[in-house]
């Protein structure tokens, strides 16, 4: 069967990269063992992607575009508002450049389907403007505050401007209104069930779920610990809206039932020295380890030899640490909101209701204890959590499914 002529955008795609960076080279890497596929990203990831051995009939396109000045604009202010209109004018300047290159090309080229990757939120694409079918996503965006928490240390100690937080409400309702979005593209994937609510219901026929984060499932070794100790483990940044001081209260809780309870943090940020004194207060420093910064590829070692996952992070879009955490048998209890919430069931982990402080301190701390004493509940939800990551969350699956998408995409615009 002939293979799709797939022309993949990722505004931002790095082989070492994080985050959406990373996103954007796992697509790639798995899209082109299924497709013919001509990557579009800009010249400034050359030096990261050139020695890479592509597959026989996959390319990479890189654009040349102005984006110096708002470099320096992100740069000099140094806020979210300037970093987020910069990344605008410098992603639209972009894909201008890469509609024109590519218009070029497809003079002696065919494309069958553009498939914008990242950024992963609602840009308009110029290159979904080249009368072939075109996807978006998944995106990611439209993520606020639980509402019992819009008020709170947390989002209190994050560093938007009142100016900032009213022009992000004010895009947000913008998207909602914004039907050209919806008109660009034949199918819109969205990453979460509060994205899925930015766009209208007249225009569900054309949206889908489908999660943006994903894992390699080879990289992670399977491992069900049944040892005296019992390892709980934080993988991520160390930022307001992680809530890190809320698992550590929760540990130091249990640790007065449970002596056998141990804490690992690996990560760093701006939280680190509250953190640090937090565990001093609380009497625990003995039993909970930082390690700092770690490399993504280290953190495997972690999971490996951990038995609970915690994560109390109160706005978290994605939560790929918990899919890697799954994948090794560590078994996650999270906060019952957004990304995370969307990741973990009933079968593999433990979600907690954002009501207040005080009741998620209290309820990670059961949760902790009832983990810490069922060997069996631990491995039954361990077993079930690595299925579902093998079923729905590895790179080869995902890329499967979205192989699946553009067929059905060509096939209703030939009708």
């Amino acid at each position: 069967m002939k293979k799709i002529n797939l022309l993949l955008e990722a505004f931002t795609i790095r082989p070492d990269g994080i985050s959406v960076s990373l996103i954007g080279y796992k697509w790639f890497r798995e899209l082109e063992k299924l497709t013919n596929t001509t990557l579009v990203c800009p010249y400034y990831y050359k030096p990261f992607l050139s020695k890479l051995k592509l597959k026989k009939n996959s390319k990479i396109v890189y654009i040349k575009f102005n984006e110096k000045f708002f470099h320096l604009l992100k740069g000099y202010f140094q806020s979210a508002l300037s970093s987020f209109l910069a990344e605008n004018h410098i992603y639209r300047n972009f894909t201008k450049a890469a509609k024109k290159q590519i218009k070029k090309l497809m003079k002696t080229n065919i494309y069958d389907i553009h498939h914008k990757v990242t950024l992963v939120d609602t840009n308009i694409s110029y290159l979904s403007t080249l009368g072939i079918p075109s996807i978006i996503g998944p995106i990611n965006c439209g993520m606020d505050w639980p509402k019992k928490f819009k008020n709170s240390i947390y989002s209190k100690r994050e560093k938007d401007s009142k100016f900032t937080k009213y022009f992000k409400n004010f895009v947000r309702k913008k998207i909602q209104n914004r039907s050209s979005i919806i008109k660009n593209y034949n199918k819109i994937l969205v990453a979460t069930k509060i994205t899925r609510k930015l766009f209208p219901e007249k225009y569900s026929n054309r949206i889908e779920y489908f999660c943006e984060n994903g894992v390699d499932i080879n990289n992670f070794k399977f491992q069900i610990n049944r040892n005296k100790i019992i390892n709980c483990l934080y993988v991520g940044r160390f930022v307001p809206f992680k809530a890190i001081d809320i698992l550590i209260t929760a540990f130091a809780k249990s640790f007065k039932k449970n002596k056998n309870l141990r804490l690992t943090i690996v990560g760093d940020g701006s939280e680190k020295k509250n953190l640090e004194n937090l565990v001093e207060q609380l009497k625990i420093k003995r039993y909970v380890k930082f390690t700092g910064f770690i490399l993504n590829v280290k953190t495997v070692e972690y999971y490996k030899n951990s038995d609970i996952f915690l994560f109390s992070s109160l706005r978290e879009s994605g939560g790929g640490v918990i899919l890697e955490a799954m994948s090794c048998g560590t078994v996650p209890i999270v906060v019952d909101y957004a990304g995370p919430s969307e990741l973990v069931n009933k079968k593999t982990g433990i979600k907690i209701k954002p009501i207040t402080r005080e009741q998620l301190i209290v309820d990670f701390s059961d949760a902790i204890l009832k983990l810490a004493k069922d060997f069996k509940l631990r491995h039954k939800l361990a077993m079930n959590g690595r299925k579902e990551v093998e079923e729905n969350y590895d790179w080869q699956a995902k890329a499967k499914r979205m192989l699946k998408i553009y067929k059905e995409v060509l096939k209703e615009d030939n009708k």
